[in-house]
């Protein structure tokens, strides 16, 4: 009897340690997240690996210490988005994360994976769908760009308009949709009116359009940003 007692004891105090470090590691995520969103992501990615040395299978963890490192440097973070996926194979933003960063090694072919799968789980982001049409237009599906971006702008795409309307119109002008082109452009530089390749390539497509004018306005705008297109045909 004695012994029994004796190995239940030793079962409590193992689970209460578990549990102890189950709800330390909680509060570290929680810390980790708070300075993440305040931008000293060194501090945050500290608080996340502290949370994974209490708790290994603590998916968040792994995926925000993925996120942070990610922001640091576009190419790293993919070990962590590598675990979040083998703890929890639906994670949807955890492949997109992942797709980002692939794309940013420049594995096209990888990242249209990822963004295929976070696609497949939850087809309501508009932020899969662009990031798909971006990776998309790298290797010259333009059509498939296309249908990505129409796909998400209804889907609402606050904070992303500049890059949904320039990733839009990209697509149109490879297809020859040069007015539809423009037209894009014309939103996405009123989102981002700072963005010098955009009066590049709206300057290229009004010179499609042989409104030689215009498209010298933009590429002497392009210029005056820190361009070098010198002023061949322009005034």
């Amino acid at each position: 009897m004695k012994t029994i007692f004796f190995c239940a004891a030793i079962m409590f105090s193992v689970f209460n340690t578990f549990a102890q470090a189950e709800a330390e590691a909680e509060t570290f995520v929680e810390s980790g997240i708070e300075k993440y969103e305040i931008d000293d992501i060194d501090g945050a990615i500290a608080d996340f690996s502290k949370a994974i040395s209490l708790d290994k299978s603590h998916t968040i963890a792994y995926y925000f210490r993925g996120v942070c490192k990610a922001t640091k440097d576009e190419t790293a973070g993919i070990e962590d988005f590598d675990q979040t996926i083998l703890l929890d194979p639906a994670y949807a933003d955890a492949y997109n994360y992942r797709g980002i960063v692939k794309s940013a090694r420049d594995d096209e072919q990888g990242a249209l994976k990822d963004f295929n799968k976070a696609i497949s789980l939850d087809g309501t982001q508009s932020s899969y769908y662009l990031n798909r049409a971006d990776t998309k237009i790298l290797l010259k599906d333009f059509r498939g760009a296309l249908a990505d971006c129409n796909q998400a702008i209804p889907l609402g795409i606050e904070d992303m308009e500049a890059f949904a309307y320039r990733a839009r119109g990209e697509a149109k002008l490879e297809l020859g949709d040069f007015k539809g082109a423009i037209a894009d452009f014309n939103k996405s530089i009123q989102a981002d009116p700072n963005d010098m390749g955009l009066y590049i390539l709206r300057g290229n497509a009004k010179d499609q359009l042989d409104d030689r004018k215009g498209a010298c306005a933009d590429w002497q705008k392009a210029n005056s940003m820190g361009a070098d297109l010198g002023n061949e045909g322009c005034e």
